[in-house]
């Protein structure tokens, strides 16, 4: 196991999920069906946080 720890001590890698009957098999953030991809991209944009959070809950619901 690598040891990449993310927000409060969790591995960045438990929250990733694959699932080939899910997103056409692209890489998930656990639970929410929310692509890592455009995460990433956000991120890439200066997206915060926070902003992500907002994006995600007027896209997704809370």
């Amino acid at each position: 196991m690598r040891d990449s720890f993310g927000v409060g001590g969790v591995s960045v890698f438990d929250r990733i999920a694959y699932d080939p009957t899910l997103m056409n098999g692209h890489p998930i953030i656990r639970g929410m069906r929310f692509p890592v991809k455009t995460v990433v991209r956000m991120v890439a944009g200066g997206m915060t946080v926070e902003d992500i959070q907002q994006e995600r809950a007027s896209v997704l619901g809370p």
